[in-house]
């Protein structure tokens, strides 16, 4: 396991939220923590999250979220 630290674009505003964010992070891994513009959202064109991941693993390049 090693921490990555994973780029999310296009985050909606409307999933802009720590629960959200993980939920997305744990698609990957086991999330860590995210960054001081993630938290404060200071920069919403992307999110930055610690995610744990297995290395050993082939890597998702995508995720996708279902919403309403």
């Amino acid at each position: 396991m090693v921490p990555v630290l994973v780029l999310f674009r296009k985050v909606e505003p409307f999933l802009w939220s720590e629960i959200v964010l993980a939920k997305m992070a744990n698609q990957l891994g086991k999330p860590l923590g995210a960054d001081a513009n993630t938290t404060d959202q200071a920069r919403l064109s992307f999110a930055r999250v610690l995610v744990e991941i297995d290395v050993s693993q082939p890597l998702k390049e995508e995720i996708v979220m279902n919403t309403p």
